[in-house]
């Protein structure tokens, strides 16, 4: 992501995941977990 070093998207299926990488402590660390959708109709209105 731009602007941030450590700070990484990961999109599986519908999921969009948001993690920070540390390589002197070796963890991962869980931001957060988002349903993304399509882009086709994520600015559609119903």
């Amino acid at each position: 992501m731009i602007g941030e070093d450590k700070l990484y998207r990961l999109r599986i299926g519908d999921f969009r995941i948001l993690f920070e990488m540390s390589a002197t402590s070796n963890t991962v660390t869980l931001i957060d977990i988002t349903n993304a959708d399509n882009r086709g109709q994520i600015y559609k209105y119903n």
